[in-house]
């Protein structure tokens, strides 16, 4: 019967035969295929853990003071007005430790530093009148 078949329809049916074998190997008695892969969803909450507000802390004030030592860094890239808004924001509604490590930074060098701290106080008295900044 297969040898009437022209060449081509009998490599398709060899072809369809050997798929059909190996799905047959693939599934179990259930019918369903053995190696069937579950995903499984990933829960932040299973993998992490809240951190004590003490490490926070640390986190924030060594976070801070990684961008006020970046001083340099940020005039090479061009990135001192984004820095400079990042600092003013940090010092106007963060914690009084922020806020005194800031401080700290402007008083080291008050010359070259005035800017920071006028942009400071401006944010401050927006903060006072109600002001809203979006940027």
């Amino acid at each position: 019967d297969m040898e009437r078949l022209p060449e081509d329809d009998r490599r398709k049916l060899e072809a369809t035969r050997k798929l059909r074998e190996t799905l047959e190997r693939v599934k179990g008695a259930s019918g369903e295929p053995k190696m069937k892969q579950r995903v499984k969803v990933l829960r932040l909450q299973e993998v992490t853990k809240q951190q004590p507000v003490d490490l926070k802390h640390t986190f924030l004030n060594d976070a801070v003071k990684r961008i006020l030592k970046a001083e340099k860094q940020a005039l090479i890239g061009g990135a001192a007005f984004k820095r400079k808004r990042i600092i003013t924001v940090f010092g106007s509604h963060f914690m009084p430790s922020v806020r005194m490590l800031i401080l700290d930074f402007i008083l080291e060098d008050v010359c070259k530093r005035i800017d920071l701290a006028f942009s400071w106080i401006f944010e401050e008295y927006s903060l006072l009148q109600g002001f809203t900044r979006h940027t």
